[in-house]
């Protein structure tokens, strides 16, 4: 039973690590990447876990903001506006 979490646990190490290698390529420029983003690789991969939480943790936080963006306002007109003397 712990070697199927052991298992497990490495290929999704690997597979994050592979993962972010291609998007940190992908997604930064020359100068403004990383010294050795292989190691960053490997590093992100071993801390999976972490990494899965702050992705579920953008997607909440994006989910929000597409729900605050569909949300209907009330026009100033039905609005209780009371005036200062």
């Amino acid at each position: 039973m712990v070697s199927a979490y052991v298992v497990a646990y490495i290929v999704v190490w690997t597979v994050t690590a592979v993962a972010t290698y291609l998007t940190g390529r992908r997604l930064s420029c020359a100068a403004d990447g990383p010294d050795s983003p292989v190691l960053t690789s490997i590093f992100a991969g071993a801390l999976w876990p972490i990494v899965l939480v702050g992705l579920v943790e953008a997607a909440m936080v994006g989910c929000l903001q597409a729900f605050r963006r569909t949300e209907t306002t009330i026009p100033w007109e039905l609005a209780d506006i009371i005036t200062l003397p």
